[in-house]
């Protein structure tokens, strides 16, 4: 029912709207395929290679110790939540 639905609705949109359409279409195909793939890697490695991966990954950020960090202040729970 929602099938008919939706063909008669595509039937009334102008060239430009089913232009745009087919664009929404091909971002929704591409969005579920990433995220199949996504899923097909988590199921692929354990949480230990996981974790490990991340800490590698956390190992080449920048250590710079005169980059400034966050006070406390700004990690408070009210100021967090205060905006």
């Amino acid at each position: 029912m929602l099938r008919e639905k939706l063909k008669q609705e595509i039937d009334k949109l102008s060239e430009e709207q089913l232009i745009k359409l087919s664009d929404f279409f091909a971002i929704i195909k591409l969005q579920s395929e990433e995220n199949q793939q996504d899923n097909d890697l988590k199921q692929k490695i354990s949480n230990e290679e996981r974790a490990e991966e991340f800490q590698q990954w956390t190992m080449k950020l920048p250590k710079d110790i005169n980059t400034p960090s966050l006070s406390d202040e700004a990690f408070s729970r009210e100021n967090v939540y205060s905006y």
